[in-house]
């Protein structure tokens, strides 16, 4: 697999809010056999090559032209692919609090937070010809520039074309209704959580437990990990145990540092707790992981 990736980062610098990466996939390579997931969105559009994946327990096909989206956590797998021509793709993933910041008040109650809430269940899926899949591809091909030659601001350009992408998929399904919430979200929900959020990233080295979280965010441990649950899309443990995968992946590819020291300096509080959690989200251990060139898609 060959991958040239571009990324804006955390403030806390542990995981990416953005990455964009140019990626070929070498089908006999076997690599995209990798069941995954992981908190951010993500969005590929297919420049070559043709399968398709299992996601959220239904098949999605992709060939040329098509653009796929998965939502947080979402489990996805290619699963059947023809091994007559590699993979080629331009991949996005980026992390739905972007989309929080200064629009905390619309977002709350909009069709935009129903639509990604909704791709935990089921992908997305737009192909040449339909409404809007001219703008999106243009919109992505302006990222991609964006990232290249950095421009002044480029950071506030990418989030706002982001966003172009995802308000034009919302509209890309028709009228829809409000969208009903089960705690009724409002700026307070999202803000409690965004702290709380904020304290994870920045503390992911540290022991964390829901008591603690639950007195960061003044509420019950039921409450913020409901609250949570609904509007990131992840259960708050989960969330907290991607992050720390996602900072050992870092420290396995930039370092040089032991295997269990990384563990520890993850969070980790075990070896084994470790290297179960690294295998469950990118099906290697980390030693695996680092034999292999930090190689995960």
């Amino acid at each position: 697999m060959i991958t040239e990736s571009f990324h804006i980062r955390n403030k806390y610098n542990t995981s990416d809010l953005i990455r964009f990466s140019s990626v070929t996939i070498r089908v006999k390579e076997k690599v995209w056999l990798t069941e995954h997931h992981h908190t951010e969105l993500e969005l590929g559009l297919y420049l070559s090559g043709s399968g398709s994946y299992m996601a959220g327990g239904s098949e999605l096909p992709f060939s040329p032209g098509d653009i796929l989206l998965f939502g947080s956590n979402q489990e996805h797998i290619i699963n059947r692919i023809n091994l007559d021509e590699d993979i080629t793709l331009l991949n996005l993933h980026f992390d739905p609090r972007i989309l929080w910041g200064s629009s905390l008040q619309s977002f709350s109650h909009s069709l935009l937070r129903s639509f990604i809430g909704g791709l935990t269940q089921h992908a997305g899926h737009i192909s040449p010809g339909q409404e809007y899949y001219d703008a999106i591809r243009s919109l992505l091909g302006d990222i991609e520039t964006e990232f290249r030659e950095r421009p002044p601001e480029f950071e506030l350009a990418i989030e706002g074309r982001i966003l172009d992408i995802l308000i034009k998929l919302v509209r890309s399904r028709g009228p829809q209704s409000a969208p009903s919430s089960g705690h009724g979200i409002n700026y307070e929900h999202l803000a409690c959580v965004e702290k709380v959020t904020e304290y994870i990233l920045s503390n992911l080295s540290e022991p964390l437990t829901l008591d603690g979280l639950a007195r960061q965010a003044n509420t019950s441990r039921s409450y913020l990990c409901s609250l949570f649950k609904e509007i990131n899309g992840i259960p708050i443990w989960e969330y907290i145990t991607i992050k720390r995968i996602d900072l050992a992946i870092r420290y396995l590819r930039e370092t040089q540092e032991p295997v269990t020291r990384v563990g520890e300096l993850c969070g980790f509080n075990t070896s084994a707790n470790f290297n179960r959690a690294f295998r469950k989200i990118t099906q290697q251990s980390p030693s695996e992981f680092r034999k292999n060139g930090g190689n995960y898609y």
